[in-house]
């Protein structure tokens, strides 16, 4: 479960949205609804996730290759 107040963003109020989402994609999220690109280290790998904007406002498929993780 995830729950998201954005008065100003979204016109659907009190709305369930289905798509899959992850933690990874926190980060890609605000950092996109903030208009800014993420500052990584020299070196460092790209952000692993994916804007969740298009599931938050439209409830669309996010495009992804695969969505996993591991467990000990």
């Amino acid at each position: 479960p995830f729950i998201v107040h954005w008065p100003a963003g979204l016109a659907a109020h009190g709305a369930i949205r289905q798509q899959p989402g992850h933690v990874i994609d926190i980060a890609p999220t605000l950092l996109a609804l903030a208009g800014v690109e993420a500052r990584l280290p020299e070196g460092a790998p790209p952000l692993s996730g994916t804007s969740l904007i298009p599931a938050l406002l439209e409830d669309e498929l996010i495009a992804r290759p695969y969505l996993w993780w591991h467990h000990e």
